[in-house]
């Protein structure tokens, strides 16, 4: 979850420009620090390209967005409440 505070606004903006602020934050990552990250994931992991293709997939992924009620129908759905031990 990303917090974005902006006065005068509405919740539809502000979801906009979160999604906006996490494509601009992985584009600088990928830009600025991009040796950094693949001497990152060689020393995590050897897979490299679906690493890398997994950022590149959040910049340009289309993000959905659901409401409260609809998560909670999901997770019940899914007996993640039960799963985890939630009441």
């Amino acid at each position: 979850m990303l917090e974005t505070e902006i006065a005068f606004s509405n919740l539809k903006y502000i979801i906009n420009l979160s999604k906006k602020m996490l494509s601009y934050v992985f584009k600088k990552i990928l830009k600025k620090n991009y040796e950094d990250l693949i001497y990152l994931i060689n020393f995590t992991s050897k897979n490299i390209e679906k690493k890398l293709n997994n950022i590149n997939n959040i910049i340009k992924k289309k993000y959905i967005t659901i409401n409260y009620n609809e998560i909670i129908n999901i997770l019940k759905k899914e007996k993640y409440f039960k799963k985890n031990n939630i009441k």
